[in-house]
């Protein structure tokens, strides 16, 4: 009850973001370091990509990072024990000038009904003792709060992706 209220408080009091500009690939770099020290599997192999190499962003570093924390521990919790799991991140620039930053897994694919609920906050699929259903909805108020977007794309056999997009114009500040 005590971590399901600290998650609750989490949620309801995200500071606004503090944007500054910083490479992606190297803050990935960190991010897959991170979440094998946290979460060591090896069963799992873990790939980053990032095109452009000297790729930069403008959005609050550490929130981003509490992002990609969540999404990585995610998708590790996915594969779970299964043999040769693979988890890739993914950073590009569209046409339209946003920056994409994907974390695709090969485990279970998430049903269309369970992608349209996983970003509400309290929705889970673990145990109470394992998760409370706060970490994507944390992901989502994030990515909001930033004027991004996240999506979930799952497929049979394939896997689960979930992007982040986030606008790489840096707005003039006043």
């Amino acid at each position: 009850m005590v971590n399901f209220v600290m998650s609750y408080r989490k949620l309801t009091r995200l500071p606004s973001p503090e944007p500054t500009l910083f490479d992606v690939h190297p803050f990935l770099l960190r991010m897959v370091q991170l979440a094998e020290h946290q979460h060591p599997c090896p069963n799992i192999r873990i790939t980053l990509e990032a095109v452009p190499e000297d790729l930069m962003v403008f959005a609050d570093e550490s929130m981003l990072a509490q992002v990609m924390t969540n999404l990585l521990k995610n998708a590790i919790h996915a594969i779970g024990t299964s043999v040769e799991g693979e988890i890739r991140l993914r950073a590009y620039v569209d046409d339209q000038d946003m920056i994409h930053i994907e974390v695709s897994n090969n485990g279970p694919e998430i049903t269309p009904e369970m992608a349209e609920q996983i970003f509400i906050p309290f929705f889970t699929t673990k145990e109470p003792e394992k998760g409370t259903g706060l970490g994507l909805a944390i992901v989502a108020q994030v990515v909001e709060d930033h004027s991004g977007n996240i999506s979930v794309e799952s497929k049979v056999n394939e896997g689960t992706t979930i992007a982040v997009s986030l606008s790489r114009v840096v707005e003039p500040t006043e």
